[in-house]
């Protein structure tokens, strides 16, 4: 448990080290660029999310194509607008709006998903 805690807290500072480094450089690169570097240094943890027993090829392999370019696209849009905002917004604003993306997504999942919320899962929400 203490492991798992300590790793929660270099995540964070990671994340946090990270984002503290995009705000910098925001200036200076476009935000594809700053896209396209963290995203070549994300590659480094690549080899230690593969399992043992996998195959490099086997990482690669998608079941269902369609759902996986959603998704893909989906991400994309997700990480050049959340860079876009680290570099035009102030970092408490960015980081108030990732807070509450739990709650824009509770929502959005009503007409989009069909979703019905419960009395438990708003007040977990607050």
């Amino acid at each position: 448990m203490v492991k798992g805690t300590l790793l929660g807290f270099l995540a964070m500072a990671i994340f946090s080290c990270g984002d503290a480094a995009v705000k910098a450089i925001g200036g200076r690169m476009t935000v594809f660029e700053i896209g396209f570097f963290a995203t070549l240094v994300a590659c480094v943890a690549l080899p230690f999310v593969r399992q043992p027993h996998e195959r490099w090829r086997d990482m690669f392999r998608m079941h269902r194509p369609g759902l996986v370019m959603v998704r893909t696209v989906a991400g994309v849009l997700a990480g050049v607008f959340s860079t876009l905002a680290f570099t035009t917004l102030p970092l408490t604003e960015v980081y108030s709006l990732i807070f509450l993306s739990p709650l824009f997504v509770t929502i959005l999942s009503i007409p989009f998903l069909g979703e019905t919320i419960g009395w438990r899962r708003a007040i977990g929400l607050l």
